[in-house]
């Protein structure tokens, strides 16, 4: 099992021959504020590999939807990685219990 949230860059290559190579599943790990920004104004964004921080105006509703459009075609791209390395994956979500999906993957898997 890999467990991460995914939000970094450069793996799929190693996710491709871990998942040649091993009967490999991801769990990722996901927030709401992964998909939908809060309506609160400026918020501080830190970039994990830099450590540096941005402010981040919330309140605009476009700073919101370039935001929505910009994880609905990240959640694509994973999903469409996971499927070429052979990867199994299921996502835990933390605002909701972890039991349904992992009980789905284990249906998926017979």
């Amino acid at each position: 099992f890999l467990i991460s949230d995914f939000r970094d860059k450069g793996f799929d290559q190693t996710l491709r021959q871990a998942g040649r190579r091993h009967d490999l599943v991801a769990l990722r790990v996901t927030d709401p504020l992964d998909r939908q920004l809060p309506s609160i104004g400026w918020i501080p964004v830190q970039d994990p590999e830099s450590g540096q921080t941005k402010w981040v105006f919330t309140g605009r509703k476009s700073t919101r939807s370039t935001h929505a459009k910009r994880e609905k075609v990240r959640e694509a791209e994973l999903k469409a990685m996971f499927a070429r390395s052979g990867v199994d994956q299921a996502v835990l979500c933390t605002d909701r219990p972890y039991v349904q999906p992992l009980m789905q993957l284990l249906d998926r898997r017979g």
